[in-house]
Order: structure tokens, then C-alpha cells, then sequence
């Protein structure tokens, strides 16, 4: 902790919150396969669990002690509901009476690890002795976090503080509801703020103004901008795409052959080059082992004037005429009464399926949502590699439309 005013700041975690929340410690058993002829290494390991708190769930904070903790009561989460009710805040977030938590960066990042800043804002005053909890998933982590963040007050008053930890570490292929409650005292009104996942529409069009550590130039950002926005896609969207498939890397080559910036596969050219039959196309890649593809567009002997897939501009194009024969496939009556019938918000429900299919293929992902509804890419058995796909994507298109903007509004 650095110290403001001369003096020490000191932050009650969540074990000494106001006592309608305080916590009821369940102790449980670490001994669910140890055979009964061990009794004297059960004895031990059930002291040691007791004296020193066994290791629990991994959250992006740490490993967390097996201990149950008495859990304000939160709004219900709703994936849809959410960039409504919790970045808009209980209150209208421009009525600095209150209390307001706010968050740096704006969203989660997904991409990459992140400087991760908790901003409480309180105009009457953060007294040394406030309570703070933060909670993942319904987990306290609020020692975790204290642990490792720094706390100042910015400025010359006590109205704003600032908890910063380093390299937090989102992963992408999990859900990550994370939850924070400040009260200025004891007995003090609770404030609330959950810190949002990325958002990404992939049909609003949201201009580029960062890449990050990628350092793209401008030429290179307006070609794909115009690309994208010819067939009605968000410039970002297809951005975030480019740096998840390619890294920007125009020969980049991978073991299922696909090639270029946008990764294009062999199954996927195939619908490309129905409208494209004029594109040059090297033959018989598809019969090439991996290695011997990789090492003759290494060395030149498969390039952009005799494989399309390697031309920066005709990559570009080609993913997004792929990207635009998948929206019109979830488009179908049939994909989109089953998208309708469980999405309010179906431009994001869009995004995602689209996405997931880029990575995946339209069909698995057609039948995980048969089988799942709503709950499609989280409990869809064979897209494990395709929720890592769409977290890291649609935070890449975040990031690359917003930047380093910061501080999501929420209040009590």
C-alpha cells in the first residue's frame, strides 16, 4: 500500500464487511479420492487444510482458499441486460452525490494480460477504514486482489482512489463475472459495479484508432477499413479478426493450410472463389502436407501473385466475403428464428455464431446451438477452441476501437 497524507491507507476486506454480510467460514474436506488405508497421511492433510486453508478455485486474481463467503446479494446476471444495467449503474452515473466505482481498462481485456485499475470516487470522502469486496464468479477474492494491488488517492483530496494490480490475466475461454462492492463505512449504503466482458457488434461500424503492440500503419488500417465497410462490417471487427488469425503476419501459414492474414482454409476458399474465379490459386495445395506448404511460402515459391491467400489485399477480401457468406447463413429462416427465439440482442448473438464459425465451422456450431439455446458457446462440448476464439476476437475489436479509454460509470 503507498501511503496519502502522511499516513498509511488501510482497507477493511471483505471479512470484517458490515455484519449483514459477514462471513460464515465452511470448512471442507480435501480427501475425495485418498484411499481409507491412509489414515495418518489423511490426518495430516486434513490439519494442514485446516491450519493453512486448502487450495481452491483459480480465478484471474490467484488461487483462492477452499472457504465459503457470505456473498452480497447481486443482480442476476444476464449476458444481454448487462451492458445496460451494469455500465449504466443502478443510478444515472452523472449524479456524483453518490459514490461511483469505475474501471481502467473500460472492459475486460481478453487479448492479453492488462494494468487493471479499481477507481472508487466518493464526494463526500474515502475514509482509511472503507470496505471493499471483490468477488469472481461468486467467489471473494478480495484478499487476493489487496494483496497485490497498490492503493493511492489521486489528487490532493480523499474524493478518489485508485487500486492498481499488474498483469491481470483475463482467459478468454472461460465466463468472467467480476463483481465489486464499496461501503464508505460500517453501516453505509452499499455501492455496486460489475466489470463488464468486451462488446463487439460486428455490423456497427467503429473505426480503428489503435492496434496496440501490433503498430499497424494508417495505409495498411484504411485498406482494411474499406474492405469491411463495403460489405457492411464493423472495421474493427474484421481488424480484431486479422490480429487473432495472423498476428498480421502475411505468410503466416498454419497445420490445417490455412494461409495469410485472414487464415483463409481450403473449405473456406472454396465458397470465396465461387464469386472470385479470376483470384490465382496454386495448385494442389490442398494435397500438401503442412510443413512442405509452410516451407515453399517460405521460401517464395507459393506467393501473392500465384496464391491469393498471400496477397495482403486479396486476403482481406476474401475473409471478408467469407465473413459475409456466414452472416447470411445465420440469416437463414431457420438459423435465425432459433437466434431471435433466444437473443434479445441479435447482432451480438450474429457476431459470435459468425466468429465461432470462422473458427469452427457453420455446422458444429449450427448443432451446438440446437442442442444449448442461450447457452450455446459455453456449454457446447466441442468448441472449447472456439470460445477461446470469440473472447480473444471480440477484445481485440474492443480494444482496437476504444483504445486505452477507460473508467465504465457505476454507482450505488
Amino acid at each position: 500500500m503507498s501511503e496519502a497524507h502522511g499516513e498509511e491507507l488501510k482497507i477493511y476486506q471483505s471479512d470484517v464487511a458490515p455484519q449483514r454480510f459477514l462471513k460464515t467460514i465452511i470448512m471442507k474436506t480435501c480427501l475425495a479420492k485418498l484411499s481409507s488405508g491412509f489414515f495418518e497421511l489423511t490426518f495430516i492433510f486434513v490439519a494442514a487444510c485446516l491450519f493453512s486453508g486448502c487450495a481452491g478455485p483459480t480465478t484471474p486474481f490467484g488461487a483462492v482458499p477452499l472457504k465459503k463467503s457470505a456473498i452480497p446479494s447481486l443482480p442476476q446476471d444476464d449476458e444481454e441486460d448487462d451492458d445496460d444495467r451494469m455500465v449504466a449503474s443502478v443510478q444515472d452515473p452523472k449524479n456524483y452525490a453518490h459514490p461511483r466505482i469505475v474501471f481502467s481498462p473500460k472492459r475486460q481485456l481478453l487479448h492479453d494480460k492488462a494494468k487493471f485499475s479499481l477507481i472508487i470516487e466518493d464526494p463526500q470522502g474515502i475514509p482509511k477504514d472503507f470496505e471493499i469486496m471483490v468477488i469472481y464468479n461468486g467467489i471473494d477474492v478480495t484478499k487476493k486482489f489487496l494483496s497485490q494491488a497498490s492503493a493511492s488517492y489521486e489528487g490532493h483530496s480523499t474524493t478518489r482512489m485508485r487500486l492498481t494490480m499488474y498483469n491481470l490475466r483475463i482467459l478468454p475461454n472461460r465466463e468472467n463475472r467480476i463483481d465489486v462492492v464499496y461501503w464508505r463505512t460500517h453501516n453505509a449504503t452499499s455501492t455496486f459495479a460489475r466489470y463488464m466482458p468486451p462488446y463487439c457488434d460486428a455490423f456497427k461500424a467503429m473505426p480503428v484508432v489503435t492496434t496496440g503492440t501490433f503498430r499497424e500503419g494508417q495505409p495498411f488500417i484504411e485498406t482494411i477499413s474499406r474492405y469491411a465497410l463495403d460489405k457492411r462490417f464493423n472495421p474493427s471487427f474484421v481488424t480484431g479478426l486479422i490480429a487473432q488469425e495472423s498476428g498480421f503476419n502475411t505468410k503466416a501459414v498454419s497445420h490445417a493450410k490455412a494461409l495469410g492474414l485472414t487464415q483463409v482454409t481450403p473449405l473456406g476458399e472454396a465458397e470465396i472463389v465461387k464469386d472470385n474465379a479470376n483470384w490465382p490459386r496454386y495448385p494442389n495445395i490442398a494435397g500438401m502436407p503442412s510443413p512442405i506448404l509452410k516451407m515453399n511460402v517460405m521460401a517464395g515459391k507459393i506467393n501473392g501473385s500465384n496464391e491469393w491467400r498471400l496477397d495482403p489485399s486479396l486476403s482481406i477480401q476474401g475473409g471478408v466475403e467469407y465473413l459475409k457468406y456466414l452472416n447470411e447463413y445465420w440469416r437463414r429462416p431457420q438459423a435465425f428464428s432459433t437466434i431471435s427465439g433466444n437473443f434479445r440482442d441479435t447482432n451480438l448473438a450474429l457476431s459470435q455464431l459468425i466468429l465461432a464459425s470462422y473458427n469452427s465451422g457453420p455446422t458444429r456450431v449450427f448443432n451446438a446451438l440446437q442442442r444449448h439455446g442461450k447457452r450455446w458457446l459455453h456449454d457446447g462440448e466441442d468448441l472449447d477452441e472456439a470460445r477461446k476464439y470469440v473472447g480473444r476476437v471480440t477484445s481485440y475489436c474492443d480494444y482496437f476501437a476504444h483504445g486505452e479509454e477507460s473508467e465504465n460509470e457505476s454507482s450505488p
